[in-house]
């Protein structure tokens, strides 16, 4: 389940670094997100995959992506 978990947070990181380069505004919209840390976890991921810690994959889950899905939550709602 782990490998799943991780193998869905580099998607996440994926698709956060194609949005921030093609949709840079959402940076200065929600400066509460540490976007580079996004991309750099995901990259972290793609190139050291056998270094990863579970624990800060568990914390990730725990405390940063509610506040990645709200962002995106608010996004969907807007007309």
């Amino acid at each position: 389940m782990l490998d799943a978990i991780v193998t869905r947070l580099q998607a996440i990181g994926e698709n956060v670094k194609k949005l921030v380069k093609h949709q840079s505004s959402i940076i200065e919209e929600h400066p509460e997100i540490e976007w580079e840390k996004v991309v750099r976890f995901r990259d972290f991921i793609s190139h050291h995959y056998e270094m990863l810690d579970y624990e800060v994959v568990f914390d990730i889950c725990e405390t940063n992506l509610p506040k990645l899905r709200a962002v995106f939550s608010e996004k969907t709602k807007r007309p």
